[in-house]
């Protein structure tokens, strides 16, 4: 295993200093075992979700208290592009916990490595919470990316080790919207960047964060994994807690559907389009409902990613 002190300065120093201005940028031979590299990509991206599970167009059925609630996960890749290549990822608390949590995060394409921050900052909230934001948690996530990344362009080509090392000095990026639900009145949410959080008050819909369509077309507030960047994340952070009444389902969505929602709920008018996308009842019927808007230019071509909470009768 590669030291984690070794990892985090080795990434501090490079973090500090802009690469392009840097004649050479000489990787520490012994950060990267070769013993230790992984056959293949795909290995290191799915990582030890022992502790949560991953949502993938499946029902889950928890219980909270005297609340039983059921969260259902919907997925599309972008067109052209594998189930292996998509930049979204999401959890779900497990079984025997005592608050259930949801996070849903969006890897931002620009970056290298992606899917990987993504996957480990959702599994990192269902694990501590919003603690995830504070310094001593973002290094143990960062410090597993790094290795990750380490081994996997370790295992590449030689020649494409300095394009790879630089790219990752640029930052990988995510964003982040989360829920949790505990054994009181209360529901947490959280987001960072354009993934979105949408919920039922009143006769209206609430959503987190307050967004226009044309939000979306600028560059979204992130998580990046370079410390230097942490300084400022709190004020990233958008976060709200409400009265658990009558405001489920909750939705979490990427992007995508999110900018499509906020054009339809605030510029159309349209309320009942919130009842429609949280009445899917399998994947099969939300893959053909997102090609029908893509095919009309209704919305753009990336990954996108559903997932809506309900409260269920104890009796079911």
């Amino acid at each position: 295993m590669i030291p984690e002190a070794e990892i985090l300065n080795f990434t501090s120093e490079v973090a500090e200093g802009d690469i392009s201005h840097q004649e050479s940028l000489e990787v520490p031979e012994h950060l990267i075992p070769e013993a230790e590299i992984l056959n293949s990509t795909s290995e290191v991206a799915e990582g030890d979700v022992s502790h949560q599970e991953s949502l993938r167009d499946e029902d889950f059925i928890r219980q909270v208290g005297d609340r039983r609630f059921k969260i259902r996960s919907f997925h599309v890749s972008k067109d052209g592009f594998t189930e292996a290549e998509c930049e979204d990822k999401n959890a779900i608390s497990p079984h025997n916990a005592s608050t259930l949590r949801v996070a849903i995060s969006d890897g931002a394409t620009e970056g290298v490595f992606s899917n990987i921050w993504a996957e480990l900052l959702v599994n990192s909230y269902i694990e501590n919470g919003s603690y995830i934001l504070e310094s001593y948690n973002l290094k143990l996530i960062q410090s597993e990316f790094v290795q990750k990344a380490f081994q996997i362009i370790a295992s590449m080509p030689e020649t494409r080790h300095w394009f790879m090392y630089e790219k990752l000095d640029r930052g990988t990026h995510a964003t982040l919207a989360a829920v949790e639900f505990s054994d009181s009145e209360t529901i947490q949410i959280l987001t960072v960047g354009d993934s979105c959080v949408f919920w039922q008050d009143g006769g209206g819909i609430k959503m987190l964060p307050e967004l226009s369509s044309e939000d979306f077309g600028a560059f979204p507030n992130t998580i990046c994994h370079l410390p230097k960047t942490w300084q400022n994340l709190k004020q990233k952070v958008v976060n709200k807690e409400i009265k658990f009444r009558n405001n489920l389902p909750i939705l979490l969505c990427t992007d995508a559907l999110a900018c499509w929602l906020v054009k339809e709920l605030k510029e159309q008018n349209d309320f009942s389009v919130l009842e429609k996308i949280s009445q899917f009842s399998d994947s099969n019927t939300f893959e053909e409902f997102i090609q029908g808007l893509r095919e009309r230019k209704e919305i753009r071509n990336d990954d996108v990613t559903l997932v809506v909470i309900d409260v269920l009768p104890l009796n079911v």
